[in-house]
């Protein structure tokens, strides 16, 4: 088995008296697809705020890379080897494609990404990624499509080069044919060595392409294993496929 990157132990977090998560464990290893599922309001989407610094824990602890980061700010998290594309995408609308991505590397700016020659290689690569946003990089934010939004916000989390990119709800609000193409672009990060955590509403297109998974109801996991065997699993079926297949 690959080395613990992501250790969360025992993580409670809450929204005034709201308690959100309840002592939640989960481990990510280096180089797994490991994704969060659950029906909303489970806890899903603040786990991964606990995680990038944005949402304040009331105890536990968060390890990354066997250091501890709990209490760090996001800008340490994200210097860390963390970066996360949010749920609803929230681009910046009037600023350039290509301004969007420069921000995603603002962390970077004095360490790996010195000169212009750098970030203009970094976007390149975001480019031959997602071909659409070269086309248009020149555009506003705002102009482009859901998917289009969606493939960007992703481009601007992996300009900062992290170890673990974050995604939240990627095929929200998006067609069956865009979020097949998502979820393959997802997969082909995974194979190419990115550490990915997903949190994801469309459990079978999570599993099918996570290698293990955790089921995430009211703030704690009450199931985990092989992305496989959980897909085939009837009570998962039934409560986040809608069906036994």
């Amino acid at each position: 088995m690959s080395s613990s990157l992501l250790k969360i132990s025992n993580l409670s977090s809450s929204y005034g008296p709201v308690n959100v998560l309840n002592k939640l464990s989960i481990e990510v290893h280096a180089g797994e697809l490991v994704a969060l599922v659950g029906a909303n309001g489970a806890g899903k989407t603040t786990l991964l705020r606990c995680i990038s610094g944005v949402q304040k824990i009331t105890s536990g602890h968060i390890y990354f890379s066997d250091k501890e980061i709990s209490h760090l700010s996001t800008d340490q998290i994200v210097s860390c080897g963390i970066s996360q594309s949010p749920e609803g995408r929230q681009v910046f609308a009037p600023l350039s494609v290509a301004d969007n991505l420069l921000l995603g590397a603002y962390s970077l700016r004095k360490k790996t990404l010195k000169t212009k020659e750098q970030q203009t290689h970094a976007i390149e690569n975001i480019y031959q990624l997602f071909p659409i946003l070269k086309e248009k990089q020149a555009h506003s934010a705002g102009t482009l499509s859901g998917g289009q939004q969606q493939m960007l916000a992703i481009g601007r989390a992996l300009m900062a080069q992290p170890s673990l990119l974050l995604l939240d709800e990627p095929s929200m609000g998006l067609a069956p044919l865009l979020v097949k193409e998502i979820f393959s672009i997802i997969k082909k990060l995974n194979e190419q060595g990115t550490t990915v955590l997903l949190v994801e509403q469309n459990a079978k297109m999570a599993l099918s392409i996570a290698n293990r998974a955790y089921v995430i109801e009211t703030g704690q996991v009450t199931l985990s294993g092989n992305a496989d065997e959980l897909l085939g699993n009837k009570a998962i079926q039934r409560a986040y496929l809608g069906h036994s297949l």
